[in-house]
């Protein structure tokens, strides 16, 4: 019997599964990094190429998840976490959450991945 929980995030038990989660969480991740453009445009004006870091680590977590690297997609979920915990104390934060939750299905997918290759 399905739990909520499993059908809201169901578990990852075949490969395309797993490559599918991983490109779910990239291009969310490539999203945001896009946005960020829209988004802080004054923040990029204003400091300059040191305002395209956050951007460019995003873009490549992004790319680094696809290719279903667990090191990166981890690096993500910490990143993200950061976030979510800066959110707590600046204000609210739904996209660091939603963030938070994309990059944790990028390395659900990795972690499956790797776990159905060696099977």
């Amino acid at each position: 019997m399905a739990t909520t929980l499993n059908a809201l995030w169901p578990t990852i038990s075949t490969r395309r599964a797993a490559k599918a989660a991983a490109l779910i969480s990239a291009a969310t991740t490539l999203s945001g990094a896009l946005l960020y453009f829209v988004l802080e445009g004054e923040a990029i004006a204003q400091y300059g190429t040191l305002a395209l870091v956050y951007p460019a680590l995003l873009c490549i977590i992004a790319w680094r998840t696809w290719r279903l690297s667990r090191a990166w997609s981890l690096v993500g979920v910490s990143l993200a976490g950061l976030m979510v915990t800066v959110g707590l104390f600046t204000g609210p934060d739904v996209g660091g959450i939603l963030g938070l939750f994309t990059m944790l299905t990028g390395y659900r997918g990795a972690v499956a991945a790797r776990r159905l290759e060696s099977e």
